[in-house]
């Protein structure tokens, strides 16, 4: 219950309260977390229902995680943690019906719970370690490809896996992919994705992108897309999926203002833009910079 005059512990009947505090099971004094039962109680019966087969039995493959679990300082984490990231171990092998693996965790979502469940599983010895850097780039690839349509994968897989989980892989061998450099390339993969889904959206060939199309989409996007779509375009004009396109690697500044009277109009893209008319030479050819919007 508390202290007592002495500077000692007094338990509750000493108090003059006649509620009994101790565990029901393991006679603990005081901490009952549920149904008279202690945190370590608790923890301990929450971990062998996560982690027993169908017999009733701890999962052979699951033993070192169990103890690590039921041994742990404070019991009352455990229980946190049990019910917030300990159900993203998957349930078949849980049943005895397959092993846990690298490969099974990595089809689930790649989120802090699924991580801190394969960070466990290394700690205590279930899973092999693994350098995740070149890891997490592929696994999330593959969730990103799964609901592209055919004609973008033709596109956007060979040029993920080859120009950007290659490299990455690379730079992980060589001690230099960290967490923001995989950042960059799931953008830059992104931004490809949502490129071709724009092109679709405009009945537009990827072959028969012009460079003042391609201009347009770089005046409306962020200078994080127009610096990601360049890794892609670049990649496009190697292999003349495009017409050998301009793609900054720098982002572009804004075009400066015209004093002519604007007025909204909508670019290939969808993107709301604004009409500038600029006069131009009836034998040459338009810049980018100076071709009015469509």
């Amino acid at each position: 219950m508390g202290p007592n005059e002495a500077g000692g512990e007094a338990c509750g009947p000493c108090w003059g309260i006649d509620v009994d505090f101790t565990c029901q099971r393991c006679a603990y004094p005081g901490d009952i977390y549920a149904d008279g039962r202690c945190t370590r109680c608790v923890a301990s019966d929450r971990v062998r229902d996560l982690l027993s087969g169908e017999n009733g039995q701890l999962v052979p493959q699951l033993v070192p995680l169990a103890e690590a679990l039921i041994s742990a300082t404070s019991p009352r984490s455990v229980i946190n943690w049990l019910s917030r990231s300990g159900g993203r171990l998957p349930a078949n092998p849980v049943a005895g019906q397959a092993e846990i693996t690298h490969d099974l965790l990595d089809d689930l979502p790649q989120d802090h719970d699924t991580r801190a469940v394969r960070n466990l599983l290394i700690t205590t010895q279930v899973l092999p370690s693994r350098d995740e850097f070149p890891a997490r780039p592929e696994i999330w690839l593959r969730q990103a490809l799964e609901p592209l349509p055919s004609h973008h994968l033709r596109i956007i897989r060979p040029f993920a896996e080859w120009a950007i989980v290659r490299d990455a892989r690379r730079r992980s061998f060589r001690s230099r992919h960290r967490e923001s450099s995989a950042t960059a390339d799931r953008g830059e993969i992104r931004t490809a994705i949502e490129f071709m889904v724009r092109l679709d959206a405009s009945d537009l060939a990827l072959s028969n992108l012009a460079q003042s199309r391609f201009d347009l989409w770089l005046v409306t996007a962020s200078p994080t897309r127009r610096k990601a779509v360049g890794a892609f375009i670049r990649w496009t004009n190697a292999r003349r999926l495009t017409r050998q396109l301009e793609a900054p690697t720098r982002p572009r500044a804004q075009r400066p203002c015209s004093t002519t009277t604007p007025n909204t109009t909508t670019n290939f893209f969808g993107a709301s833009l604004t009409r500038i008319s600029l006069a131009t030479s009836a034998s040459q050819e338009p810049s980018s910079a100076s071709m009015p919007y469509p």
